[in-house]
């Protein structure tokens, strides 16, 4: 075989010359049926990054969703290094923990603000117990739900 390999237009293959031939590669032309398209919350093309690096913006287009939806995007195909490391079910407990901890301190940080506004006469009864009863029902779920 002689001559440039060829790359399939449609799935991507390259056919390459048989030994001894000399090898050239030339595609015959870009592949361009693999565009990128992350969508808004309605389906609708929000970004589409195309293979010549272009990128369009579809009407809804909005930063931060785009942003969202190229990382979930990326979550979907690559998988979570923590779970690479952990094993799923290690991962899904620590997430747990962590989960916990960010709720006993958005807790504490209530219970300072609200000890700081008592100190000052700011705050009622109401709001002191509405706050303990949160934090008692905090303590008194099992870590393991």
């Amino acid at each position: 075989m002689s001559g440039a390999s060829n790359v399939g237009e449609s799935r991507g293959i390259i056919s390459t010359p048989l030994a001894g031939e000399p090898v050239r590669y030339a595609p015959i032309r870009p592949i361009t049926s693999f565009s990128v398209v992350l969508p808004d919350t309605g389906g609708q093309p929000m970004v589409t990054i195309h293979p010549d690096r272009r990128i369009e913006f579809g009407e809804n287009y909005v930063p931060d969703e785009a942003a969202r939806a190229f990382w979930d995007m990326i979550k979907r195909f690559a998988p979570d290094p923590a779970v690479q490391e952990f094993g799923a079910p290690l991962k899904a407990r620590i997430d747990k923990e962590l989960a916990r901890g960010e709720k006993a301190e958005e807790l504490l940080r209530k219970a300072l603000a609200m000890y700081e506004d008592v100190t000052v006469g700011k705050v009622d009864g109401n709001a002191i117990g509405t706050l303990a009863g949160e934090i008692r029902g905090f303590l008194n779920t099992p870590e393991s739900s």
